[in-house]
């Protein structure tokens, strides 16, 4: 079954036997880019990717399996 995201400028099909995460980041991407996102939205946006860096790094610091399992 695939999944759709819908928006008012663009319709992207996420099909099952892909990356959906990639495509997903490609998606945000292209709206952060060539959408007209609210200021909120941005600050959100800033506060994920801070977020995500520093659970990673944390990972990586305490030496978890996963940092191994997202590479293979």
């Amino acid at each position: 079954m695939n999944k759709v995201v819908t928006r008012l400028f663009s319709t992207t099909v996420l099909k099952k036997d892909t990356n959906q995460a990639h495509e997903l980041a490609k998606y945000a991407i292209n709206f952060l880019e060539k959408g007209n996102p609210a200021p909120q939205v941005l600050e959100r946006s800033k506060m994920f990717h801070t977020d995500s860096v520093i659970c990673g790094l944390s990972a990586l610091a305490l030496k978890t399996n996963a940092p191994c399992v997202l590479r293979d």
